[in-house]
């Protein structure tokens, strides 16, 4: 049954019809982070961007994670989309397979990477935040993650659970984000990178076909990149 494999897989596996692809080699390396607060959903859109289901029960993502999306553009180019679901603060040792270096003695384990061990932006092509908009603090993050990027890397801003907010009503306590709140943002940012916002649902995949042309940029990005080094 394929939609039971799709909805089990983990999303650091390669399909095998993407390591066919990436087998003949890739004319550009792209690099995307999933960046955003404790339960925006980033391993969800990391999952859907893989063709896969996101699981039915949430559970903390451990430590940085990075897997390869099959992505193509308009152009004959092959490009390897890298995407990295960010952790800031890793919760325990280290997997086997994300471990980066031996420490200790034989048997120890080693400390999960995250962006407190992993410069993370450096060779990033482009970041997307994720917002929940029910939690303010959400959005406060992504305003204090803009100030460490270069100029001129895109973003893209995700104000995910478009399913949930259909039917949110104002029950008291903290306001909810505004929409124009994220666009203010994303117009306040526009004379440092390019910006785009979108509302997204994990649920239905709403927004992804727009995450998916945003995915362009990233792209340019780096050809622009590969093209200054080459002269």
């Amino acid at each position: 049954d394929v939609s039971s494999v799709q909805s089990t897989a983990s999303p650091l596996q390669l399909s095998v019809a993407l390591r066919r692809k990436l087998g003949r080699g890739a004319t550009y390396n792209v690099k995307v982070l999933l960046r955003g607060d404790a339960m925006t959903g980033k391993t969800s859109l990391l999952r859907r961007l893989q063709g896969l289901r996101p699981t039915p029960e949430y559970a903390p993502t451990r430590e940085l994670g990075v897997a390869h999306v099959d992505w193509a553009s308009d152009t004959e180019d092959v490009v390897k989309l890298e995407v990295w679901d960010v952790v800031d603060r890793a919760k325990g040792p280290a997997s086997p397979s994300l471990a980066l270096e031996h420490h200790g003695s034989p048997g120890a384990a080693a400390p999960a990477a995250d962006a407190e061990s992993v410069d993370v932006v450096r060779g990033a092509h482009a970041v997307v935040f994720l917002i929940d908009r029910r939690k303010r603090w959400t959005f406060e993050y992504v305003e204090r993650a803009l100030a460490q990027l270069p100029d001129a890397l895109p973003v893209a801003f995700v104000v995910n659970f478009a399913d949930a907010l259909r039917t949110m009503t104002r029950t008291g306590g903290e306001a909810p984000v505004e929409w124009d709140e994220v666009v203010a943002l994303a117009d306040s940012e526009r004379s440092k990178r390019p910006c785009v916002c979108l509302r997204a649902s994990m649920v239905d995949c709403h927004g992804l076909d727009v995450l998916h042309s945003f995915l362009e940029l990233p792209y340019c990005h780096a050809k622009r990149e590969a093209l200054a080094r080459a002269q």
